[in-house]
């Protein structure tokens, strides 16, 4: 896991503008919603950091590859319910989260 918040990459004062309530319902705007340059922004913040630690842990011999959605989701589910995913259970995957 990398970790990553929005402060980071776009500064304290454009991630709270973000997240302001008054602000985002004067715009017509959903709340959250991040314009698309800040999200190919972060976007590629997130995956310099991703091939960083990937770099750090080749040098040790490991290889690490990012998860596609399904992979995530087993392994969040696997965690969260770790008897049904010992016997092998997993949930079917909706088609709408692998979008």
């Amino acid at each position: 896991m990398v970790p990553y918040t929005l402060t980071e990459a776009l500064g304290m004062k454009a991630a709270a503008q973000q997240f302001n309530i008054l602000s985002q319902l004067s715009k017509n705007q959903e709340a959250g919603e991040i314009k698309e340059d800040d999200f190919q922004r972060c976007k590629t913040q997130l995956w310099q950091r991703m091939e960083y630690l990937a770099m750090g842990l080749r040098r040790c011999g490991l290889e690490a590859v990012p998860l596609t959605t399904p992979e995530l989701i087993e392994l969040f589910w696997a965690i969260h319910h770790p008897d049904q995913a010992e016997v092998g259970y997993y949930p079917e995957i909706l088609p709408e989260l692998l979008k």
